[in-house]
């Protein structure tokens, strides 16, 4: 081939050296993204465990699993007639050392001592108050309940550190995308995000909120496991890209795809950067 267009070349020269050299511009160009595509799993940006924090009994319960709550909103409300009977022992006896207070300040006595019983008293008021007050447990985030079955907890008893339920809010929702190590060079600068969901049909846009500093583990369930002895999945870094899901069409565990795009590089770059990794490691 060569010594057949070898006197053609010599003659049209220019020409072929101009496309040439637009060729190898058009290569060099940097109009394509470098991009990793991975598995991602959706979880609520809020989520709050509600325990209790005094032992009780449940003499009511005020939420079902999929309710939608305010912040503050009362989840359970219980009962302790042992605190009850130390919240009415505490309040009379600061009631006593606040009247021996003032006695002893009206008759110039050892008001000190009388004084220090006094806020000793107020102390242990407050603090069985709080523990009062803890009875009703109540949400601290607005959300939904997912927790099932809430209502099943009437009528027993809990003791402190007792599960009552989980709220997510999901009007905001995060995604996290699972990239193996080898690929993470790959997301030095990130320009955009596309994340297709195994549900929905449509893709959906987000905003990069982080990136772990740290390897993690896969999720259970995103990928495979290698079905050969000795092989082992890479570590990933974690990508926290935050969707809104005003609609509520996203839910909590919902799978997916997510293409997360970085710089931008020419098409000769892009294939020659396998060639240049392995030489590298090969030097090295």
């Amino acid at each position: 081939l060569y010594l057949d267009k070898r006197d053609l070349m010599r003659t049209h020269w220019k020409p072929v050296a101009a496309g040439a050299a637009a060729v190898l511009i058009l290569l060099l160009i940097p109009f394509r993204h470098e991009y990793v595509e991975e598995r991602f799993i959706l979880e609520p940006q809020q989520r709050a465990v509600v325990r209790t924090s005094v032992p009780g009994r449940v003499t009511e319960v005020f939420a079902d699993e999929g309710q939608q709550l305010k912040a503050g909103a009362a989840l359970v409300r219980m009962g302790n007639i042992s605190l009850d009977s130390r919240a009415a022992e505490t309040t009379a006896n600061y009631q006593l050392a606040a009247s021996r207070a003032r006695e002893a300040e009206m008759k110039y006595a050892v008001y000190g001592a009388a004084e220090q019983q006094r806020i000793q008293m107020a102390v242990n008021r407050t603090v069985i108050r709080q523990q009062t007050q803890s009875l009703n447990v109540t949400t601290p985030i607005s959300g939904l309940v997912t927790t099932p079955r809430v209502r099943d907890l009437a009528g027993q008893y809990v003791p402190a550190g007792t599960l009552i339920a989980e709220v997510a809010d999901t009007s905001v929702m995060r995604a996290r995308v699972y990239v193996p190590e080898p690929e993470f060079r790959k997301l030095q600068t990130i320009s955009g995000n596309s994340l297709r969901l195994d549900a929905l049909w449509a893709p959906v846009k987000g905003t990069v909120a982080a990136i772990s500093p740290t390897s993690q583990s896969l999720r259970p369930g995103l990928m495979s496991q290698p079905q050969y002895e000795g092989l082992r999945l890479p570590s990933f870094f974690v990508v926290d890209v935050i969707l809104q899901n005003a609609d509520g069409k996203l839910r909590d565990g919902m799978t997916g795809t997510a293409k997360i795009f970085g710089r931008r590089q020419g098409l000769l770059p892009s294939m020659l950067q396998p060639l240049v990794d392995a030489v590298s490691r090969r030097l090295w």
